[in-house]
């Protein structure tokens, strides 16, 4: 599988750990920019209310196995995602 990669905006245009919305190539994504500058894009798409809504979603962080993960909480029944 290859990856192809889409520029969308400038790192400096997003707030950390604030998601936006974007539409890259057909598909709602949600950007999200951590602390450490990293930036990841997961589906804007809710798996369990299957509406586009992951952008309004809270960016933080969870604590599996000891370790921390960057996660987007869902906006409407809360469940947290990997954002990796």
């Amino acid at each position: 599988m290859s990856v192809t990669w889409t520029d969308v905006c400038a790192v400096s245009d997003l707030q950390p750990e604030r998601a936006v919305p974007a539409l890259v190539q057909g598909r709602q994504v949600a950007i999200v920019r951590l602390h450490d500058d990293t930036v990841h894009a997961v589906g804007q798409r809710d798996p369990y209310c299957d509406a586009n809504v992951m952008s309004r979603g809270l960016v933080g962080s969870v604590t599996v196995e000891g370790r921390e993960v960057p996660v987007i909480f869902s906006p409407m029944y809360k469940q947290a995602f990997d954002v990796r």
